[in-house]
């Protein structure tokens, strides 16, 4: 762990051009291929990632100074701010969805990581038990009360289609913690491998809501059926 959070804006950073880096990733943008995208190039996702780091400090700084004792009251504070980053980045990438999803995901955890490294002991686990306390609850907040006319969004739709709750349902990195890692740190070779390894990994063990709009429905919801029970919470 690190010893201060200053550096915390420019790791989210440093994940964001790393993410775009890795090739190649089938479906997605990378340095040589586009993908199904011919709006975004590799220069789209590094003008977005740059837009975004000051919103990144925003997160870290509202962590660094957070003396509640309810994290969902963190996520809360940040939320706007969240709301502005989306903004700075279609202005940035003049109308184009880049990092609406690491916008959620990377600010939940700088700021989580901020709040845990004013611990005596701060470790990677204390991060994440701290993003699940900030975001209880969120899948039912946001998405429990959907219905065919509020639903908006293609995640929302696939919610009340097939039960996901999309990157709600994965802010306390369930798949990350219990697959990603494990798995990149006993991967051997270079970054690249070790990366483009681990994001195949983690594709196979969760639901992408872009996956899902390009899957035949029947498989996909079959599959759901087969691999999730219970509710989402």
């Amino acid at each position: 762990m690190l010893k201060g959070d200053q550096q915390l804006p420019a790791l989210a950073l440093r994940a964001l051009l790393y993410e775009v880096s890795v090739t190649p990733k089938p479906g997605l943008v990378d340095p040589t291929d586009p993908g199904p995208h011919p709006d975004m190039t590799v220069f789209t996702f590094i003008d977005s990632a740059v837009s975004l780091q000051p919103y990144f400090e925003q997160c870290r700084q509202a962590g660094h100074d957070f003396e509640g004792a309810d994290l969902r009251q963190l996520f809360q504070q940040i939320r706007p701010a969240g709301v502005q980053a989306e903004a700075t980045m279609f202005a940035a990438t003049r109308g184009v969805n880049t990092h609406k999803g690491a916008i959620f995901s990377l600010g939940i955890l700088v700021a989580a990581s901020a709040v845990v490294l004013r611990q005596a002991q701060p470790t990677i686990a204390a991060v994440f038990q701290t993003v699940k306390a900030m975001v209880r609850g969120l899948v039912h907040h946001d998405l429990g009360a959907l219905n065919r006319q509020t639903a908006q969004a293609a995640g929302e739709r696939q919610y009340l289609k097939y039960g996901q709750g999309g990157i709600r349902a994965e802010a306390g990195y369930p798949t990350v913690v219990n697959v990603g890692l494990p798995f990149l740190r006993e991967r051997r070779g270079t970054i690249n491998q070790r990366l483009l390894d681990t994001l195949l990994m983690i594709a196979s063990h969760t639901s992408d809501s872009n996956l899902v709009k390009r899957a035949k429905p029947l498989r996909f919801y079959r599959g759901c059926k087969h691999r999730h029970s219970g509710t989402l919470t």
